[in-house]
């Protein structure tokens, strides 16, 4: 197995909305990730990514994620699943151009994101959970949007957790501080207190130190 991330594009976001509580006139860095799991014949993008930001957003080295495939000799016809972990626009906007993926989204999150799927892709809704492939599960957190959900990815020493946006900075983590980005509070918490144990190792779609001032890729995992 192979765990990449893939950085696209980055920005800042307003303090409060990283930090529940955090200051209304500071901003933090963000990034715009996804990531791509190779496991035997299966090439999986948690994220689809965007190619347009409303204008409200200051973008740098913003590119999209296709660039980035063709950097790691990919193309998109080559994903064969992408798992969507909400869709908000910087996460799905892209998913039509992987036109041969099996899309798995959140049940509840669907009614948001069908504007963004063809008719012509094959798309598998769930509920609390869904196993995409031996050891790669989808789980529904529901803080972050009402059916935000993350990515467990079991490898022999730990279990890596691909956040979406239940958390955009290690700090929330580390600090046991909720996104101030929350639709339902209570389940941002127990993001917060679950994956924050040592068995997890967390991977954010929003770290803002992952290559930093640039574009590119970072693989994560290689056994």
């Amino acid at each position: 197995m192979k765990i990449t991330a893939i950085k696209y594009g980055q920005s800042r976001m307003q303090e409060s909305l990283v930090f529940d509580g955090g200051r209304t006139d500071a901003t933090h860095p963000i990034s715009f990730l996804v990531y791509l799991i190779e496991v035997d014949d299966r090439k999986i993008l948690v994220d689809a990514g965007c190619t347009t930001m409303p204008d409200c957003w200051k973008m740098e080295h913003f590119c999209g994620v296709v660039p980035i495939l063709k950097q790691l000799n990919l193309s998109p016809e080559d994903i064969t699943d992408v798992i969507l972990t909400h869709a908000h626009h910087d996460h799905i906007e892209s998913v039509s151009a992987f036109t041969n993926a099996t899309v798995y989204i959140q049940q509840d999150e669907l009614s948001l994101g069908r504007s963004y799927l063809p008719q012509t892709m094959t798309v598998i809704p769930f509920a609390d959970d869904c196993t995409v492939y031996s050891g790669i599960r989808a789980v529904k957190v529901g803080g972050h949007s009402i059916g935000s959900s993350v990515v467990e990815i079991a490898t022999d020493n730990t279990v890596y957790v691909i956040t979406g946006d239940e958390c955009y900075a290690v700090a929330c983590l580390t600090k046991k501080i909720v996104t101030g980005a929350s639709c339902n509070r209570e389940q941002s918490q127990y993001f917060i207190e679950t994956y924050s144990q040592p068995c997890y190792t967390p991977l954010l779609c929003h770290d803002g130190t992952v290559l930093p001032d640039q574009n590119g890729y970072q693989v994560i995992y290689n056994v």
